[in-house]
Order: C-alpha cells, then structure tokens, then sequence
C-alpha cells in the first residue's frame, strides 16, 4: 500500500510503474480504512502479467477427500476447523472467506506473517486447511505431506489436471486467483502504456518465461491496458461486495 501511494504521487511519464496484485489493487481499498487512493481512479492499467490459482488443501489427519466432504464436516461441527493465511486481505485470506460464505460453513481464519510460516504450521498440524498459491505447495501435495481437494480457477491447472476445481465440485461459479499486474499512474499517456503494454506482451511471449509460468503453475497475462481496466474494477466489486457480505471488519 505505501508503494501504491508513492507511484500515484509519480510523475505519470512512463517511468515510474507498479507491479500490483489483487491484495493492493482490489482488496484494500474496501478493507483499509487509510488506504487514501482509488485504484480505478488514480492508476491506469498497462498488461496483466499472468494469474495463479490458488489450491484448498488439508492436513492428512483431515479425513475430508473431496470439498463436499469437507463442507459435510464443517457443517456437522460449526466453528471447529480453522484455516491459514499468510495476512489479512491476502488472497488465501479472501479465498477462505468466500467459500465460507457462499457454503454457509462457519471456519476460523489465522492470519499469519506470510504464507510461509501459514504452511509450515498447516504441515505440523496445527489447524486444518488453507487457500495457498498452488506453486507455494505443490511440492508438498506431490510427496503426500498435504491433500489436494480443489484448485480456485474455473478451469483445471494444466500442470496438475487430476485436481479438480472447486466449481465443478459443488460450487458453481467460485472463481479465486492471485494476479499481477503492471500499472501506472493516472494521466500518463495513452501511446506510452501502449508501449509498455507491448514490451510486456513480448516478454511473456519467450519461450523461457511461458516454461517459468507453467512450472509454477500460472497462466500469462497479457490483453490490452482497456481490458485491464476493466478487470480491475470488476474484482474491485467483487470483492468489496465479498468484504461486506461476510461482514469482515475494516482495518486500520
């Protein structure tokens, strides 16, 4: 957020962009009181860089094998499953919180310093699922160490088809991700985000940085700077709307 309000300050020449996330972009704003600026308003969008699903997983000592059966566990004993993040308004963070309003299960959320410690803590057994990036974990659901019920994404991860989604699971619709993306300050010329929107194209486009993209399990970005935009302000309602129905307080 303090680099957010430093590049709108920026002179809008080109030279001074952001490399943000939904976190900033699109979560903070409904959920931190002294978050001054509106994203919408005061960035303009150049290339998204790419997105990555998240995965739900739970320790091995939970006996759900699929997210019906979790649902099933959560609503047969309300309050007593407890899930992870790496801090509030995260997108693991949010992702718990979605699924827990649009199921109607009631789940504790722990915020931790990071996703890391977040899942070494899930790994010890310490509480019993979380909403991490899938290439912050994969690692573990290949050795056995953490259980894979469903990925975020609407369509299933290239690199790990035999996890399904959590849509096709039960749950029409539910949509997560981490995203990036490249934007600049308000007011800098239209043929310079052209430009730069170009050069982000072109680099997206080599073939070592697609082998990049998929070993972690992320899809390219790319678009037009119009078309992100739009998205940004949709996730904005998105989950200002997921903010205020799940009733999750405002941060200072």
């Amino acid at each position: 957020m303090i680099a957010a309000e430093a590049v709108t300050k920026s002179a809008p020449d080109g030279y001074t962009l952001m490399m943000g996330s939904q976190t900033t972009l699109a979560v903070a704003p409904s959920l931190y009181r002294k978050f001054s600026i509106d994203p919408a308003k005061d960035f303009v969008g150049v290339a998204l860089a790419g997105t990555s699903p998240l995965v739900l997983v739970v320790h091995p000592s939970v006996p759900a094998q699929s997210v019906r059966d979790l649902i099933a566990m959560a609503k047969a004993k309300p309050g007593t499953i407890n899930f992870g993040s790496g801090g509030l308004g995260t997108t693991p963070h949010m992702a718990g919180e979605l699924f827990a309003y649009v199921t109607g299960i009631k789940i504790a959320h722990i915020a931790y310093r990071g996703e890391a410690p977040a899942i070494n803590d899930l790994l010890g057994g310490q509480f019993q699922m979380m909403f991490p990036n899938l290439s912050a974990v994969i690692g573990n659901v290949k050795a056995g160490s953490l259980r894979a019920l469903a990925v975020t994404s609407l369509q299933r991860v290239a690199g790990s088809p035999e996890i399904p989604t959590v849509a096709e699971s039960g749950i029409p619709g539910f949509d997560a991700a981490t995203w990036f993306a490249l934007v600049a300050p308000a007011g800098t010329p239209h043929d310079l985000v052209l430009r730069l929107n170009a050069e982000v194209k072109r680099v997206l486009a080599l073939p070592d940085v697609k082998q990049r993209f998929t070993d972690l399990g992320m899809s390219l970005g790319g678009g037009t700077p119009s078309e992100l935009d739009i998205y940004i302000k949709s996730e904005i309602e998105k989950w200002s709307k997921v903010i205020k129905d799940a009733d999750i307080r405002a941060l200072d």
